[in-house]
């Protein structure tokens, strides 16, 4: 379960760090949808919550919108948004001012089977514009006709990539979120063994037990996560390497391409062109 330790920004303050703008159209009836627009001042997380009955979609245009939810690591670009279930526990972070927008649909509306699992979805031209169409002023007839095209929509758009899970255990949780912080220069599992006074192969079961990879499985996995919004915002392949902690662009490619099937020079997916 996340808590309120589980992530560093700074919480952000409504009215302060951010205006929110919110449209609701039926909001009392089981097909309505309330659309929040924030402007966001400064980076910085929403605190861990719960949004009971009611299914998220967010999507944020300043840079890249960090997502626990599920106990799993989501770090996605412009290019995507997420769908967060109906009563996940779940933290937001944005790493940059810009615009967030946060759609709120009934528990019963889910275009998706019943899940707990969050799904990222492309944000496309499409969904894009129907988004900030939501969040400009409608009647509530225009704002349902809309909403209704949207989900019809978002089956489509299913974003695949691999999910990053994390472990709650605490050293194991520590062990992971320093990597994530800190991956061109990881920590080692050991001296994390060794601050929780516990073995290097006890932390290596409960690292295995808690999200179905070793230790350094789970850092390949964290470490294309962390690659892939560089790579669709067209930075090179050897700066990528490097900021996501590859000793040569060659290993990178390698790990890449073992994951996705194609190399990160062809592009393909994420757009990308190779130095």
């Amino acid at each position: 379960m996340l808590t309120e330790e589980t992530w560093a920004f700074t919480q952000l303050v409504e009215h302060v760090d951010f205006a929110p703008e919110s449209h609701p159209y039926g909001v009392g009836e089981r097909d309505g949808i309330r659309v929040v627009r924030y402007l966001v001042e400064r980076a910085g997380s929403f605190g861990v919550h719960v949004e009971r009955g009611l299914h998220q979609l967010a999507w944020h245009t300043g840079g890249d919108l960090a997502v626990f939810a599920a106990d799993e690591f989501h770090l996605l670009p412009p290019s995507q948004c997420i769908w967060i279930p109906a009563g996940t526990p779940h933290d937001i972070a944005c790493t940059a001012p810009g615009e967030l927008f946060c759609l709120y649909l009934r528990e019963e509306a889910s275009p998706f089977a019943p899940s707990n699992t969050p799904v990222r979805i492309a944000a496309d031209d499409l969904m894009r514009g129907l988004m900030r169409h939501l969040a400009s002023p409608l009647t509530k007839e225009e704002g349902l006709r809309a909403r209704a095209v949207l989900l019809d929509a978002l089956p489509s758009r299913v974003h695949t990539q691999p999910t990053l899970p994390m472990p709650s255990d605490p050293a194991a949780r520590m062990l992971a979120e320093q990597f994530l912080e800190t991956p061109a220069s990881p920590p080692l599992l050991e001296q994390a063994a060794q601050l929780a006074r516990i073995s290097a192969r006890t932390l290596q079961r409960r690292f295995v037990a808690e999200t179905g990879l070793t230790y350094r499985e789970w850092k390949t996995r964290a470490r294309l996560s962390l690659a892939l919004p560089l790579l669709e915002a067209a930075k090179p392949v050897k700066e990528v390497a490097w900021l996501v902690g590859y000793a040569t662009p060659s290993a990178f490619i390698s790990a890449y391409a073992a994951e996705f099937g194609m190399t990160p020079g062809r592009g393909g997916t994420y757009g990308v062109t190779a130095p």
